[in-house]
């Protein structure tokens, strides 16, 4: 098949799953832009006093303070940014090859998993931190600069656009970076096999499993990096950081329990019905039979 025909059927899935599944997109946008990003830190930056001391916190005891350096916080926005890269590169290379596979996913099932994961994960932090407001912890949070950015009444939670840096004080528990981070690092990890090792048209896989598991084991440093730049840096508590890493991955695993396969354009689900569930478990039959492309 030449890659233009593939890249036809593939475009023709990803518009097929977006049509067929348009309600749901809107209504996760929705609930992301307005209700969490926007009326969301609204809320908990009404509630939030500003002008407390900081907590006695063990990890700023450990490590010296650097949030006025410029190099700390570029460096402490370097692993979203490479996990993102790496995303982006996972799907683009599903628009790749030159036989069509039941087990190569679409962008639009990787997008899902992922956002839908993000878009819990944000709501659980939602119910945390307006639950108990904790000191904030940022030089503008501690001062009373803050108060000049703070919504004033309830109308203006609901209205207040929170786009600037300083207009989120109070989104303490648990840290968005960590879990964005620990977020995106997951969703590479479950479909790097199922796109990157792919059988060509003499039946050989395109990549290497083992360079795929070696980048996949690569990206955990990621996570102790960001973790020590975001406490250099003083954007969250040790607090913030621990719960993150444990709660991103329960909750990763909950959802694939529940929702362990992704939605499939017709002919793909057809063929789909005849392999075990789940990506990682599909490339295994995809490398022995050959038939098992459509």
């Amino acid at each position: 098949m030449r890659w233009t025909d593939y890249l036809l059927e593939r475009l023709k899935g990803e518009w097929y799953l977006l049509r067929t599944h348009w309600k749901y997109l809107v209504l996760v946008t929705f609930w992301f832009v307005y209700c969490i990003s926007m009326v969301a830190r609204n809320l908990v930056f009404y509630f939030h006093e500003v002008g407390r001391p900081v907590l006695s916190d063990r990890g700023f005891s450990l490590l010296p303070n650097l949030e006025n350096s410029v190099a700390a916080r570029t460096l402490a926005d370097l692993p979203i940014k490479i996990i993102g890269l790496l995303i982006l590169i996972l799907c683009l290379y599903t628009l790749i090859g030159n036989t069509l596979s039941t087990t190569k996913p679409y962008i639009y099932n990787i997008m899902e998993r992922m956002g839908t994961v993000f878009l819990l994960g944000q709501t659980l932090r939602f119910f945390t931190y307006v639950a108990t407001s904790l000191p904030g912890v940022t030089p503008i949070c501690r001062s009373y600069a803050a108060g000049e950015y703070q919504p004033k009444t309830l109308l203006a939670v609901f209205t207040r656009l929170a786009v600037s840096p300083n207009s989120n004080c109070g989104d303490l528990v648990f840290s968005g970076h960590m879990f964005t981070l620990i977020t995106f690092i997951f969703t590479f990890q479950y479909y790097s096999v199922p796109v990157f090792i792919q059988p060509t048209a003499n039946g050989a896989p395109s990549m290497s499993k083992r360079a795929i598991e070696i980048l996949n084991y690569a990206l955990y440093p990621l996570i102790l990096f960001q973790i020590v730049c975001i406490l250099l840096t003083r954007r969250h508590y040790t607090l913030d950081v621990v719960v993150a890493c444990y709660v991103t991955p329960l909750l990763w695993h909950f959802y694939n329990c529940k929702f362990p396969t992704d939605a499939r354009p017709p002919m793909a689900v057809e063929a789909r019905a005849t392999t075990p569930a789940g990506p990682a478990a599909e490339i295994e039959m995809v490398a022995k039979t050959p038939e098992g492309m459509v």
